[in-house]
């Protein structure tokens, strides 16, 4: 879907039908949390993962039965009838419309992560106000949109300088001293996992925040 040529979808087509989406980034934001939090790989936990992202992207799933209209009604067991159709729609419009290309061998992402939306967050929001002059708590924009601002923040914005720096491929600098710099700049700006508790010392952090000498630091 060519973005320049046409609107931005607010509704997906399921079996001839136009069902509306919730467009907002927050949602997709949630979404791609939810992904991490839950083995897909299990039946149990890959069930009650689609039935949350269904609902949270599909607001006619979230109707009181007993309250709603026949249509709505009608509504709501269509996509249930077409489930997997509204799966595969619901992963189009996350993916911005582009399609989904299979990891092969080389191409493999790393395990670590480079930004993550929830712990990034004070860091996306002053960066989309120093490139765009953008509020993003207090905007309503469409996912896809934010996406595509996200993506193209510039070197200039912290969140940027932060992805480059967890994005630094250790293996490739051969400079000893400048590849623990990095090492321990890396280490600054890890996204903690659940059951993290490396931290970096007061010391190293003054280091790294005003561009010292890791060398002249006790072993």
């Amino acid at each position: 879907m060519n973005i320049f040529n046409n609107k931005l979808p607010h509704s997906v087509n399921i079996g001839g039908i136009e069902i509306q989406v919730n467009t907002d980034f927050r949602f997709s934001i949630t979404f791609e949390e939810m992904i991490k939090e839950y083995d897909l790989e299990e039946d149990e936990q890959k069930k009650e993962f689609w039935d949350k992202a269904l609902k949270l992207y599909y607001p006619i799933l979230n109707i009181d039965f007993d309250k709603s209209t026949v249509e709505e009604k009608n509504m709501f067991n269509f996509i249930i009838d077409n489930v997997n159709e509204a799966i595969d729609k619901l992963m189009w419009f996350y993916i911005c419309g582009r399609e989904h290309i299979k990891n092969t061998q080389d191409q493999r992402q790393s395990k670590e992560e480079i930004y993550n939306f929830t712990y990034d967050e004070p860091k996306i929001y002053a960066s989309f106000m120093q490139q765009y002059g953008r509020n993003i708590r207090e905007e309503d924009i469409h996912w896809w949109d934010f996406k595509a601002l996200f993506d193209g923040l510039n070197e200039d914005t912290e969140m940027k300088k932060v992805i480059s720096i967890r994005a630094t491929d250790l293996s490739k600098i051969k400079d000893k001293e400048q590849k623990e710099y990095y090492k321990k700049l890396k280490r600054a700006y890890k996204i903690p996992m659940p059951n993290d508790d490396e931290e970096i010392n007061s010391d190293e952090l003054e280091i790294l925040l005003h561009g010292g000498n890791f060398s002249k630091l006790e072993k």
